[in-house]
């Protein structure tokens, strides 16, 4: 029995191996180089098959969890957690197919860095908190558009000295304020041509209505900002990704807000006044981005309710596909290198995974 198992095992090894070596001569490599690279690859898989007690059906699916882990430094500390997260990994490729199928966009489902979390464990750390959309800003705003108005087909913040680097919330569950700050470096940046990048961490800690890393509103994180006084930049206050003692320091203090405003619930509205203003914080239902890598994000809407808000990103810009003519928005996350460096496009226009129902920005006077 022990033998047919070995053998079983070696003939899957030796599928595993054809295979990368198919992947490599695809990608231009010489077979030379690839022998070489993946020549400890075989054996090595044979051992950890037997080691684990995994079925020789899956050596390739073991082989991408074991390159999955090298690649995203993902570290287990048992035999126990290391099966664990291979059976998610797994079961996660699963999950993939099913977002691939209900995409009416252009976006592409892949392996990402949170391949190895269930989708309970990455909304737990991640989307923590489900918004209560009957809490708004003061002020609501209509936008208007004249006839001396030339708005532009495509068009980022980015490139106009509006929005700062991608930030890395880590497991700490703060986007809905590193989506507010984000969102006053671009409004800061529009009115005194400055572009700073402010303290995350001030907010997560001097905060006392939202719930730092286990969730908050942006609407409410503006008033604790007017509250507490201003932000600090980053340099002086920095993050660390977990609640700690607020340490405010007006000596410190190196931008203000005078308030906030909600935008109309008109994408075509919402595009105009971040032409003509800043970047915008919005918030999204983002259970389909666990595995997103890149394209324009436009799934099903009973897949992505607009009614279930639970992520806060920034919108930076607009666009246009030139193959297809799908519009769409240009956001930026907070979740470090992932999708799009860091990035991420949505549909435009049909309200896609709620981007309307909470559109927002601090106000600068």
């Amino acid at each position: 029995m022990l033998k047919l198992i070995k053998n079983e095992i070696d003939m899957h090894c030796k599928m595993t191996i054809s295979f990368l070596l198919r992947e490599g001569e695809e990608n231009g490599e010489s077979k030379e180089n690839i022998v070489d690279q993946f020549s400890n690859v075989y054996m090595e898989t044979k051992r950890e098959l037997l080691m684990y007690n995994i079925k020789p059906k899956d050596a390739l699916v073991w082989f991408n969890f074991r390159r999955f882990m090298d690649t995203h430094k993902k570290e287990y500390f048992s035999r126990k957690e290391t099966l664990d997260r291979f059976k998610i990994y797994k079961k996660n490729r699963i999950a993939i197919k099913f977002w691939s199928m209900k995409e009416k966009g252009s976006a592409v489902y892949g392996e990402t860095k949170f391949s190895d979390l269930s989708p309970e464990e990455f909304k737990a750390i991640y989307l923590p908190y489900v918004w209560d959309k009957s809490i708004k800003p003061d002020v609501k705003v209509d936008v208007e558009m004249s006839e001396n108005d030339e708005i532009p087909t495509n068009f980022d913040w980015k490139d106009h000295n509006g929005v700062t680097s991608v930030s890395n919330q880590g497991s700490c569950g703060d986007c809905w304020a590193e989506s507010v700050v984000a969102n006053i470096e671009g409004a800061w940046a529009k009115k005194t041509g400055d572009l700073l990048k402010f303290s995350v961490q001030e907010v997560v800690d001097c905060d006392v209505v939202d719930m730092a890393c286990n969730g908050g509103l942006p609407q409410q994180a503006y008033k604790e900002i007017i509250r507490i006084g201003g932000l600090e930049l980053e340099e002086k206050y920095p993050y660390e990704g977990r609640l700690k003692t607020c340490r405010w320091d007006v000596k410190q203090k190196a931008a203000y807000i005078n308030g906030s405003v909600l935008l109309p619930q008109d994408e075509e509205k919402m595009k105009i006044w971040l032409f003509k203003n800043n970047a915008i914080s919005v918030g999204i239902n983002a259970n389909p981005l666990q595995f997103y890598r890149h394209g324009i994000f436009h799934p099903w809407k009973m897949f992505c309710s607009p009614n279930m808000l639970n992520h806060a990103v920034l919108i930076t810009g607009f666009g246009v596909e030139e193959k297809t003519g799908k519009q769409f928005w240009i956001i930026k996350n907070s979740w470090g290198m992932w999708g799009e460096k860091g990035y991420f496009r949505m549909f435009r226009g049909q309200n896609v995974c709620g981007i309307t129902e909470m559109a927002t920005s601090a106000i600068i006077n």
